[in-house]
């Protein structure tokens, strides 16, 4: 359960890095 739970708030944090990297570029 806390594993899923942290995979997805990786995948969330992940995703915006990924946004913020487009943005950027």
């Amino acid at each position: 359960k806390h594993l899923h739970e942290a995979r997805l708030f990786w995948n969330l944090k992940e995703c915006d890095r990924n946004n913020d990297i487009t943005s950027d570029s």
